[in-house]
């Protein structure tokens, strides 16, 4: 998987290739406002340079007002372990552990290791703790990476109890698993036959992480990024697949996966990073005894060498998968890039920010030199995979290239990148566009996005921590943009001499040229299938015998209910039984419904406004996410497109519009269809805020035919590269999309029926209708006559935030007088639909099956939200991840829809059929007492995630959910009983008059097209 650091430019940031567990927890997690104490001061007193403390010693200790935050730096005496701390008044404490792993090949021994240490432990010897502890955990954040060169263990969670669990099971299994043979075939590869029940049924490869890579391999996004970092340093770690190449991961030994733990998980080769308001003392006792006092210091050598620089650049072709949704009159296109390396080494701050700045004013928004001169040539539909800066590595990487250009044009591409380089590195970059990045920087230290504390472990370990650098110093941002500041008062020319040195100059460049080929994926199944071949020529019947023993064995492991007894878990008592209520104030500012939250925001504004669809025409529905998409990225009023993309950039923080379809809480015929719109700004910008509000929502201009046109093929290029990361997530809509009115229009804004019509919508040279559309939309949601917003402010700008509201809504259409914000849909019928969504270019599936059930108020509501925690703890983990091989599945219960799920699976019909036997399962009352406590845990640690200063109210506000009904549905929560789930189970679920949604989205199948399923091509 891919994840995008944090880095010094939210925005536009450090790229990286980061693997991880499937994505359990994580949720937003700011930091919380909290009585004043003193945690900082405290940290900074205790904890002087030179100290002693359980066996550390400090080497630097530092204040950082700018973050509101002290920061400790120690070292381990005994092993030479590295513990960074850093106090700050915030409930979510985190912990992470980060280990410099070097793979020297592509058989994905560390990502494998990366699972399989979470399989059991000394202290923990039950299997699968990772996942058994999910349920018993109130964690906000909970999983683990596999980098190019790092792995990293991190969690968070705001109780006190749980972080001591958490961090037990966690070092334990990082430097003391088991490592069974039996969890390696399991987690990373193995030789079985297809039928258990055949000893000569056929062979084939199985495995979590096997199948995982398999479905990695068709993201063209993923594959280019890769191959960015294997061509522009090829010496080095990087030029290998960490995660793995599923035609090298058979190769991997359970000897060399031991092997590579010993060397490379051990406390001299390992970082320790924790955060919040808890004392550093604690901590330090339990790792120390725990851990570092077991071991003794080694030299473990897995420092990543500098990449010599070269003295001219190279040129490389490498082929990929087929887009899944290509048609067969597609051109030909491929996707190119020049990539630089660009730094010697990512550990000083200061030049990092620089870089980051300077790739950021290369890259971002229409005032760009990149964006005029690729994205406007019409060359291509959107920047490659990745442009922009990535300090991931040991040295640094600036890529910038094209999706979907013609072969023939990868010479122009190349040519064109050279002079915008020579032509910056003589003009230089205008001091608006400066300014305005430096305005976002500032933002970027006060605006609080998901779980702080983790979004800074991730930020600090793939970058400078990871390869020694300063860590401390790159948390000390202010400071750091004033040396820019100063650097650049001093020298004029400053940026452009960084242009001159790393890109004009610099020979150590790439260009980079990725075109898909049918053949790639055929010649890799071929080669799969020799090889199995050669395996199953090589077996004799004894051995065919033992292999399908070993594979009866795993199964019957896999059916045994583990015994977890060891594990540390948080009770139902430990859970607070009252919700945290929310000060809001609701009144009329012109006519308006304002809802106000007057609580600290750390000098920010923030701004919510929903604006009814319910007079938009039918036909021109399908178009309000384009619309979304388009109406803060094309010229309004007075000004260009350019002008209003420096405007948001120079006073907002950001501005967006989306889609939003609820049921009603208490009635699920009643359905709200909205443009939701979110803004922010610092206090100081509150009047340009609503003043850029006032020129969008007045007078949108949709007359530029060649900018939209860049914009459409640029959002259609995205929605189309989703598909291979996010197949469950359309996977779910389609199959809720003939149950509710709701479900199907979420799936006309956001599912396959979104993407094609994007497609259309790119692939035409006239695009009158679609302006027409747009034109009307525009007269229909910018109208404010239903409309109500909500404003997050502190008390002392509120006065500043009316009057400028005032000017916003006096000024802004308001025709509409008789319009209800809810739609009834009581005569809406419901049907149960099969359906194969299908691609050749697709190795793996996802599969979904859904059901409608109850809203929010109603009684079994609770109780299907506890359920779908049960089944997916309790038996679809294990029936669908671990028998059935794809990376994950579950079942989640979301507004009124129960929805179960798989994602890359290599056996979809097995999976459908283990979503019904789930819900037999429990209709059976197969589970005990703490199988249902562990349920409601999980729903506990959803509800009762931290909330963003950007989000307080948002359940008020979007649903109009109140403190009394959200304390109605904890209790409910809590009185949950068996015959409750087994109840639900039958009568909404497994009842004969129910109606089920299901689709899937993979390779073809006979097997579905013979049971039922509409096929259709994707």
């Amino acid at each position: 998987m891919w994840l995008r650091s944090a880095g010094h430019l939210s925005r536009l940031s450090a790229v990286s290739r980061v693997r991880c567990l499937p994505p359990r927890r994580f949720c937003n997690a700011a930091a919380q406002s909290v009585a004043e104490s003193n945690v900082v001061s405290e940290t900074q007193t205790k904890y002087p340079v030179g100290s002693k403390h359980h066996g550390y010693t400090v080497s630097r200790v530092e204040n950082v007002p700018e973050l509101s935050l002290a920061a400790v730096l120690l070292t381990h005496d005994k092993t030479g372990a590295q513990h960074l701390h850093v106090a700050r008044e915030d409930r979510n404490n985190a912990f992470g552990v980060l280990l410099r792993t070097i793979p020297c090949d592509s058989r994905g021994v560390a990502h494998i290791l990366e699972h399989s240490t979470l399989c059991g432990s000394q202290r923990y010897p039950c299997r699968n703790v990772f996942f058994s502890m999910l349920p018993r955990s109130l964690a906000t954040f909970i999983n683990a990476f596999t980098g190019s060169d790092m792995t990293l263990y991190p969690f968070a969670t705001l109780n006190a109890k749980d972080f001591n669990n958490l961090l037990s099971v966690y070092l334990d299994c990082v430097f003391f698993p088991r490592l069974e043979e039996a969890d390696f075939r399991q987690e990373g590869w193995r030789l079985e036959q297809e039928s258990l029940t055949d000893v000569a049924s056929k062979l084939q490869f199985k495995g979590i992480v096997y199948n995982e890579m398999k479905g990695a391999y068709h993201e063209q996004g993923r594959m280019f990024q890769d191959q960015i970092q294997r061509n522009v340093l090829p010496s080095n770690t990087y030029a290998h697949d960490s995660g793995g190449d599923p035609m090298d991961i058979p190769d991997l030994t359970w000897k060399q996966l031991t092997d590579f733990h010993k060397r490379h998980y051990h406390p001299s080769n390992a970082k320790f990073f924790t955060y919040g308001d808890l004392p550093l003392d604690n901590h330090l006792q339990r790792i120390s005894d725990h851990v570092l006092t077991q071991f003794e210091r080694i030299e473990p050598r897995t420092e990543v060498p500098s990449e010599d620089s070269w003295t001219e650049p190279m040129r490389k072709v490498v082929n990929c998968a087929p887009d899944p949704t290509a048609t067969e009159g597609d051109k030909k296109v491929v996707t190119s890039a020049v990539a630089y390396k660009v730094l010697s080494g990512c550990t000083e701050p200061l030049e990092n920010l620089t870089m980051s700045i300077v790739c950021h004013l290369l890259t971002s928004g229409p005032n760009s030199p990149f964006y005029q001169a690729l994205i406007e040539s019409g060359m291509g539909d959107a920047y490659s995979t990745g442009t922009g800066l990535d300090l991931s590595p040991r040295n640094g990487i600036f890529s910038v290239g094209l999706r979907n250009i013609a072969e023939e044009d990868t010479d122009k591409l190349e040519s064109i990148i050279l002079s915008v380089m020579e032509k910056v590195a003589e003009e230089g970059f205008p001091m608006e566009q400066i300014n305005a990045v430096l305005h976002q920087l500032e933002i970027d230290q006060k605006h609080e996005e998901q779980n702080y504390g983790v979004n800074m472990l991730l930020e600090l370990t793939m970058s400078v921590w990871n390869h020694d650098g300063d860590v401390i110093g790159s948390l000390r941002r202010g400071e750091l943009v004033d040396q820019f500041k100063a650097a650049l008062e001093a020298d004029p020319e400053f940026l452009q001499k960084k242009v001159r040195q790393y890109f004009v100059e610099n020979q150590h460049r790439v260009t980079l040229t990725m075109v898909p080929t049918a053949e790639f994926m055929g010649e890799r199944r071929l080669s799969e299938e020799a090889r199995l071949q050669k395996a199953s020529e090589a077996l004799s019947e004894t051995d065919r015998q033992n292999l399908l023993a070993e594979g009866l064995r795993m199964e019957n492991a896999q059916n045994e209910i583990s015994d977890v007894s060891s594990l540390p878990s948080i009770q139902l008592q430990d859970i607070d039984r009252h919700v945290k209520e929310e000060e809001l104030s609701t009144e009329s500012v012109d006519g308006t419904s304002v809802q106000y939250c007057l609580k600290p925001t750390n000098g920010l504004t923030y701004y919510r406004h929903l604006s009814s669809i319910t007079a938009v025409q039918a036909d021109a529905v399908p178009y309000l996410p384009l619309f979304c998409h388009l109406i803060t990225r094309v010229a309004c009023n007075n000004m260009t497109y350019q002008q209003l993309a420096q405007e948001l950039k120079e006073h907002l923080g950001g501005l967006s519009a989306s889609c939003y379809v609820a049921p009603h809480y208490i009635d699920d015929q009643s359905i709200e269809q909205a443009i939701l719109f979110r803004g922010f700004c610092l206090d100081r910008k509150i009047p340009y805020l609503f003043s850029i509000l006032s020129d969008i929502f007045s007078n949108p201009h949709f007359d530029d035919v060649a900018h939209m046109k860049d914009l459409i093929k640029m959002r259609a290029t995205s929605i189309k590269a989703s598909l291979t990361p996010s197949g469950h997530h359309y996977a779910m809509a389609s199959a809720a999309s003939s149950l509710s009115p709701h479900g199907r229009l979420s799936e006309t804004f956001g599912g396959l029926s979104q993407m094609a019509l994007m497609r259309q919508i790119a692939d035409s040279e006239d695009l009158t209708e679609v302006q027409e559309h747009l034109r009307q939309l525009a007269s229909s949601v910018l109208d404010i006559s239903e409309s109500r917003l909500a404003i997050n402010v502190e008390a002392a700008q509120r006065d500043t935030v009316e009057n400028s509201l005032l000017n916003f809504l006096s000024g802004v259409p308001r025709d509409r007088t008789d319009l209800d914000g809810h739609v009834q849909f009581g005569n809406f019928v419901g049907e149960s639909k099969k359906r194969l969504f299908s691609s050749k270019a697709l190795d793996v599936s996802y599969a979904s099956h859904s059901v409608r059930t109850v809203p929010y108020s109603h009684d079994d509501h609770s109780h299907l939200a506890v359920l779908a925690h049960l089944l997916t703890d309790k038996f679809l983990h294990r029936e669908i991840r671990e028998k059935g091989g794809a990376y994950g599945g579950g079942s989640v219960m979301k507004n009124d829809h129960f929805t179960f799920y798989s994602y890359r699976d290599p056996s979809p019909v097995k999976s459908l059929e283990s979503f019904t036997k789930a819900a037999e399962w429990a209709a059976e009352g197969a589970f005990s007492d703490t199988d249902i406590d562990e349920a409601k845990l999980a729903e506990f640690s959803k509800l009762d995630k931290p909330v963003l200063p950007a989000s307080r109210g948002d359940r008020q506000f979007l649903r109009g959910i109140s403190d009394k009904a959200r304390q109605i549905n904890r209790d409910r929560i809590f009185s949950v009983t068996r015959n409750d789930l087994v109840d639900v189970a039958k009568r909404y679920i497994l009842a004969d008059e129910v109606k089920h949604g299901i689709a899937v989205i993979g390779p073809e199948s006979q097997q579905l097209s013979d049971s039922g399923f509409e096929v259709k091509q994707i």
